[in-house]
């Protein structure tokens, strides 16, 4: 795990750099829900997230190991302003509205939790572009419904993500795991 410097972050008095989004919950398509100290340790704290997935299908299966680094520090994020270099984003100061096919951390007020809209995040899959998306039914209508597999991760969060590996045509195994900074 890579090493940061500590720094205190006033924020919005939850422990984020910015609000997050008022909206309702839907386990189909978001990711969570999570705790504030979960969700603070997303956006915080998230340096990587690896992917590793095998094939069933074939005579010669084929597996697939990446790992996604995100340049932004911790104490850089607290503009929340680096879309290509984090993987979670706030609300911005402007008062717009997220659709669902952007990221976004947001909030339920109903039951007090903070969930993930993670459309894609893009990897190098096997013979192609991979994806990690969240939500129950990430893939939903695709023409090759079976490609999204449930993924775990082995740290706790991220508790409803699905994968497609790319060309990997039956995913026997795959999981998502999220590398955090520790602080000198």
């Amino acid at each position: 795990m890579p090493t940061t410097t500590p720094f205190t972050a006033l924020g919005k008095g939850n422990g984020l750099a910015s609000c997050a989004y008022r909206k309702t919950f839907n386990a189909a398509t978001h990711s969570g829900p999570y705790t504030l100290q979960e969700i603070m340790q997303l956006y915080w704290n998230t340096s990587s997230i690896r992917v590793t997935a095998t094939e069933i299908a074939g005579s010669s299966p084929r597996s697939l190991d990446v790992t996604l680094d995100f340049t932004t520090e911790p104490f850089e994020r607290v503009c929340n302003s680096d879309a290509a270099s984090q993987p979670f984003r706030l609300a911005p100061d402007n008062g717009s509205t997220p659709t669902e096919n952007q990221s976004y951390i947001g909030f339920d007020e109903s039951i007090n939790k903070f969930f993930l809209n993670i459309p894609e995040i893009i990897f190098n899959g096997i013979d192609d572009e991979g994806f990690i998306s969240s939500g129950n039914d990430a893939f939903a209508g695709d023409p090759n419904p079976d490609r999204g597999k449930p993924a775990t991760d082995s740290s706790g969060v991220g508790k409803t993500w699905s994968i497609d590996c790319g060309s990997i045509s039956g995913t026997d195994s795959a999981t998502i795991q999220f590398g955090f900074y520790t602080y000198s």
